[in-house]
């Protein structure tokens, strides 16, 4: 038999083996091709490399010819491993490894599956791991960084890169190569390396691998990180660390990404806690905030300014054109005879690259000060921010960096750099003013003191009162500059493109302010900078607005507007047609997903204050049984528990909502009726949905959410809990259950239209607000 035939048959024979049933009846795959692919994902290492037959190593290059030395190379990797000393300054070891490296590179795709197939990923972080520990002993307790030394950086370079390459073109979970504390310890160690390749190489492996795992990062794992956090970086290598800092810490916050279910994401936070995670979690905060080094150098790199000088003048237009590449047959050369040319054009240069490279550095640090600020001590980091005066920092930087416009630099189409660095700069740093005001007194911090005074007049004026812990404000603190902040936000909205996605995080830095229990003083100073005109200038354009843009503004006119007289007089005068208001009402209910928060704002303030607005359209179209049937039928239908997620969970809420006010006036019953007859299924999934939500709710670490659901409705949330109970209840007989309404139908229900009766009496809270008015008509 030849050769060929041999390694055929041989392959033949490993791929013939069938599964054979374990003790519990499932399946046990012997064959040690399926043992190998698995072991990609499930995390099942080869323990003995002799394990992999000669004969299958052959047939890889009879089978794939195209993948060169790389099945040689992959056996020779497993007889390295098995070596007793295993030295990375052995002299064959480097060209296997080059050649694998190259051979990944120039054959893409192919050469990077098979080396996963065949078990390359394993081998070679088992090499790493056994050149530098001890695998037997414990290395949680370990806080010393690892040296590389001299001779053995090419090696390690050339393995880090290889898994690089693998990660990027195989769609390979790294995930459960970091299970392994010794790995993670050693790829943590590569960042304290001073040598930029290594660290980069390192960073996107342990980034990689932390968003692809399935569960949260043992934070004690990981003690070297507090050396490495004690060393001094080079600047934009601090920087990344940061960022992978904030992606652990994120991580285990809401691990999963937005698609996942709540019902994930509520198991992964009890797994947590059974698991001692949460505690070690916990343990890393607060040695962060504690750590008055660490933080002065995270301020630091926030808040610096730029350190090359600004030249005395910047062309409007770009020195380099937008070049197509597909209108020229050499665009580099018509880039190169298109360059300005004139006085100052190298300082001017050097101040675009500069500025470029703060906005990219820059992004890193705010985004791990936003994610210190929303853990377990938010209240604390709010109180270093004061103590630092972050605040009156960061303004100073925000507009000679973050809003700096690159002009005169190397122009792009906004579909390539939507999420450049010049895109996400401006993202998170609105993330973080998110952050600072969302449920939190430093929200007046990012006003100055001629707004916080315009606050005070206002409510002087409407005879309405300031939020509480208004008076705690400390003055000393708030912005330097007039307009502040978050005013410069609003002026900046309306010159930003109506399409731009960056006006959806400017949406979210505004909401945050105006969340919790709504302020009256607060939502007019905002409409008097003309906000409430702006948000429906985009929402009622001739072009259909983006997705991003409609839910961001629906959700911020949401708390903008609630409980608001003066803002839906407001609005009255803006949608002062009936062609503009149909146009509105098409845009709602096409969009009802995003628009939700909206219709609950619309909902609530009828409840609560009644519909006397004079021609106000949108209170009168909401206060009607069977249109707020429909939107709770069509909510309904478009969720689910399986994929119910924290973007969507609201429209749950506003089900909910819709169907408490109905409660309360004794309607209930026709609701659900009115539910029926959209279809049965409506109301058993929304019983399913109630379970659900009731279980989701009853978590301890949901207690903020609860806190906000109250604040935001007026609505305890004993109540929720009664009427949600009410629905799901199993007396058949119940006319608010709903299980009685899958029994019977629609009989004996009068379902003829009606408008809604106020829960209360319809009063206006602020009656001195409509005798001002009377006086103000310009209001």
């Amino acid at each position: 038999m030849t050769s060929s035939t041999s390694s055929q048959t041989c392959e033949s024979d490993f791929a013939s083996k069938k599964p054979r049933l374990n003790g519990n009846g499932n399946q046990k795959p012997q064959n040690i091709v399926s043992f190998l692919r698995n072991s990609t994902t499930n995390g099942k290492r080869l323990r003995r490399y002799d394990k992999l037959p000669q004969g299958y190593i052959q047939s890889y290059q009879e089978r794939f010819n195209d993948v060169g030395e790389l099945p040689v190379n992959v056996r020779e990797l497993f007889d390295f491993a098995k070596g007793e000393d295993l030295d990375l300054k052995d002299v064959d070891l480097l060209p296997c490894l080059k050649n694998i490296r190259n051979v990944i590179a120039i054959k893409s795709k192919p050469a990077a599956e098979e080396f996963c197939y065949a078990g390359g990923i394993e081998i070679i972080i088992d090499i790493l791991v056994q050149a530098y520990y001890d695998p037997s002993l414990d290395i949680s307790q370990n806080i010393q960084i690892k040296k590389i030394w001299k001779e053995e950086i090419k090696g390690v370079l050339c393995m880090l890169q290889i898994l690089v390459f693998a990660a990027q073109l195989v769609p390979v979970s790294l995930s459960h190569f970091l299970d392994r504390p010794h790995l993670l310890h050693f790829l943590f160690s590569c960042l304290a390396e001073g040598r930029k390749q290594i660290f980069a190489d390192a960073s996107f492996l342990l980034e990689e691998g932390i968003l692809s795992s399935s569960h949260s990062i043992d934070m004690k794992k990981i003690a070297c990180l507090r050396t490495i956090l004690e060393e001094q970086l080079p600047y934009q290598q601090e920087a990344h660390l940061f960022h992978i800092i904030s992606t652990i810490l994120s991580a285990h916050e809401s691990h999963f990404s937005g698609d996942a279910s709540l019902a994930e994401e509520d198991n992964l936070m009890v797994n947590n806690a059974r698991e001692g995670l949460d505690q070690s979690h916990n343990a890393f905060l607060e040695y962060l905030i504690g750590s008055e080094t660490f933080l002065k150098r995270l301020f630091k790199i926030s808040c610096r300014e730029l350190a090359v000088p600004v030249p005395d003048s910047l062309p409007n237009e770009p020195m380099f054109p937008m070049i197509n590449s597909d209108d020229y047959e050499d665009p580099m050369e018509e880039l190169r005879a298109s360059i300005v040319t004139g006085p100052h054009v190298y300082e001017r240069l050097v101040y675009q690259n500069s500025l470029y490279v703060e906005k990219s550095i820059r992004s890193d640090a705010l985004l791990l000060l936003s994610v210190l600020l929303t853990g377990k001590y938010k209240d604390q980091m709010q109180k270093i921010l004061l103590e630092h005066k972050v605040v009156q920092s960061m303004e100073k930087t925000a507009e000679s960096i973050i809003w700096t416009p690159m002009r005169g630099f190397l122009s792009m189409p906004e579909s390539r750099s939507q999420f450049g660095a010049i895109s996400m700069v401006k993202i998170q740093f609105l993330r973080f003013i998110y952050s600072i005001s969302d449920h939190h007194l430093n929200r007046y911090l990012l006003l100055s003191k001629e707004e916080l005074n315009e606050l005070q007049d206002i409510s002087e004026k409407y005879c309405i009162p300031l939020r509480q812990d208004f008076a705690d404000i400390d003055r000393d603190n708030c912005c330097l500059k007039h307009p502040g902040i978050l005013t410069s936000i609003v002026q900046k909205m309306k010159a930003e493109s109506d399409s731009s996605r960056i006006r959806f995080w400017m949406a979210r830095a505004l909401e945050a302010f105006l969340r919790g229990k709504p302020s009256k003083a607060d939502q007019i100073f905002f409409m008097k900078k003309g906000l409430l005109e702006e948000l429906f200038r985009v929402l009622l354009s001739t072009e259909q607005p983006r997705s991003w843009v409609i839910q961001g503004h629906f959700d911020l006119l949401a708390t903008l507007m609630k409980g608001s007289v003066y803002a839906f007089r407001k609005f009255a005068k803006i949608v002062d047609s009936q062609r503009t208001f149909l146009v509105l009402c098409n845009l709602i209910e096409t969009n009802l997903v995003d628009s939700n928060m909206f219709i609950r704002c619309v909902i609530l303030t009828i409840n609560n204050f009644g519909t006397s607005v004079k021609d106000c359209r949108i209170l009168e179209y909401y206060n009607n049984r069977d249109k707020r049937v429909q939107v709770i039928a069509s909510l309904i239908a478009v969720l689910c528990v399986e994929p119910l997620s924290q973007d969507n969970v609201c429209c749950l809420n506003t089900c909910i909502i819709i169907l408490y006010i109905a409660w309360k006036n004794n309607e209930l019953p026709r609701y659900l009726s009115s539910i029926f007859v959209h279809g049965s299924d409506i109301l058993k999934k929304l019983l399913e949905l109630l379970g659900f939500w009731l279980k989701h709710y009853s978590y301890s670490f949901k207690q903020n959410d609860v806190k906000s659901l109250e604040e935001g409705t007026w609505i305890a949330f004993s109540e929720w809990k009664a009427l949600a109970k009410e629905l799901i209840n199993e007396d058949t007989t119940s006319p608010n259950a709903i299980k009685h309404h899958l029994a019977s139908g629609t009989s004996g229900y009068d379902l003829r239209p009606t408008t809604v009766a106020s829960t209360r009496i319809a009063r206006w809270r602020n009656c001195s607000l409509e005798s001002k008015d009377n006086h103000n008509p310009s209001h």
